[in-house]
This record gives structure tokens, C-alpha cells and sequence, in this order.
């Protein structure tokens, strides 16, 4: 059966592809951004295009196999993969210009695969917390930090029902908001590469408002909503340290 990470690489390429990598390749370069820290990476596919336009990447994702993924099919010279969970990124003996968690990444910090019965809402945020002061500790004065996270469209209508078909992915997934316990839970079932899939994702329930008042208490210079044209997905807020 295909993996998680495998599936999440696949439908991530269709939905983030060369029109999304030019709109951020641009975006970072309005900021003077060249050297880029991205905190789960995944498979690189967004940090290769990035690097193909000048810009000096790192990618960290604590996934074994997502790094073993990004350094077979998506190497570069400005592109660099290493195997680190976010939270220790204080290890890194640099800082950018900026540090970039997308895709809901922050949301999922402590529950890639966890139970909804085991789920610790209390210390997923403040995981998340801690995941937002460890970003802006590796930016330098004036950098730019971009997150996202589920639109408020979505909290709005209590979930969401998805469909991903292509000539090598035919799913359906259900998005479903469990509000007494915080998690975002999505139930996936189909087919991925001719193998079936039955995969289930849980994170924190973070809705913007919420993310943006944590962003709010770390005292950035500037904090806004961004669009993006080829973020279909997710709703940008970012900041300046």
C-alpha cells in the first residue's frame, strides 16, 4: 500500500505546481529574500523550484522518508535536505532572510499519525507556540516569516469534502472538525498509482485568527494576510521580524 508521505507527495505536486512556485519565487524576491529556511519541507519539489530561481534553500522535515524522497528526485545545487525535526532548528548555526512553513504543515507539529483519542489539543498549541519561536529565532532582523493554515471558510462550514483525480490519483477525501477536542481530522480513500489508499490525517484546528494571534505575541515589526493567485488551499499570514 502506498505511505502517507508517498500520497502526500503526489497530490501536493498537483496541487502546488509551476504557476504557485513562480508566485512565491516572486513574493520572496519582493523581500530581498535569498537564502530560505523551509520547516517541513516534504519532498523538496517547492524548495527545487525555488533554488532554479536563485534562491539558496534548506529544507528540514523530520520524516524519513519525505528527506530520502527529496534528495533522490529533487536535487539542486541551492537546495539542501536535511533530516530535522522544526523544533530543534535551533541547532542550525545560521539565520535567512526567510523561514517558510506551508501547505498546513505547523498545524500538524505533534499529531502526523496520531489517534483522535490520544490527541493533546493543549499540547499541540503549544507546540505550535514553540514551533512560532523557533521560526523567528532563525530569521534575521528584518526577515520575512510565511506560514499558512486552513481558510476560515472551511471553521465556517465545519469541513469540507476534497476530490484529487489525475492520471495517477483517484481520491476522495472528507474533511471533518471535531471543535470539542481542536482537531482537523481528513479520511482519504481511493486510488494512488494503481494501489489502494486509506489514509487519515489529524491536526490541531487552527483557524487564521487564532494563528495570527500568536504570531501577534512574538511582536513583529509588521504582521498581514497574503494572497498568493496559486494558493487555492490555504490562507498566508506573514511577518516581519
Amino acid at each position: 500500500m502506498i505511505s502517507l508521505s508517498e500520497e502526500w507527495t503526489m497530490t501536493s505536486k498537483l496541487a502546488y505546481d509551476n504557476g504557485f512556485i513562480d508566485d512565491l519565487a516572486s513574493f520572496m524576491k519582493s523581500f530581498g529574500v535569498k537564502r530560505l529556511l523551509e520547516c517541513g519541507c516534504g519532498d523538496g519539489n517547492i524548495l527545487k523550484g525555488l533554488a532554479k530561481q536563485g534562491i539558496e534553500c534548506l529544507g528540514v522535515d523530520g520524516d524519513d522518508e519525505m528527506i530520502r524522497l527529496a534528495k533522490a528526485r529533487n536535487m539542486h545545487p541551492l537546495a539542501t535536505y536535511k533530516r530535522l525535526n522544526w523544533l530543534d532548528i535551533n541547532l542550525i548555526d545560521k539565520t535567512y532572510d526567510c523561514v517558510m512553513c506551508r501547505s498546513n504543515s505547523l498545524s500538524y507539529v505533534n499529531s502526523w499519525e496520531a489517534n483522535p483519542e490520544s490527541f493533546d489539543p493543549d499540547k499541540a498549541r503549544k507546540n505550535i507556540e514553540l514551533s512560532i519561536e523557533r521560526f523567528f529565532s532563525k530569521l534575521k532582523i528584518g526577515g520575512l516569516l510565511y506560514l499558512d493554515t486552513i481558510p476560515q471558510k472551511e471553521i465556517n462550514e465545519k469541513g469540507a469534502e476534497l476530490e484529487v483525480l489525475s492520471s495517477d490519483i483517484d481520491l476522495r477525501a472528507v474533511i471533518r472538525h471535531d471543535l470539542t477536542k481542536r482537531i482537523r481530522i481528513m479520511e482519504a480513500t481511493g486510488t494512488v498509482k494503481k494501489e489502494s489508499f486509506n489514509g487519515r490525517f489529524l491536526s490541531y484546528l487552527l483557524p487564521p485568527a487564532e494563528l495570527e494571534g500568536i504570531i501577534k505575541s512574538f511582536s513583529p515589526q509588521k504582521i498581514w494576510y497574503q494572497n498568493l493567485e496559486h494558493e487555492k488551499n490555504y490562507q498566508i499570514i506573514c511577518a516581519i521580524k
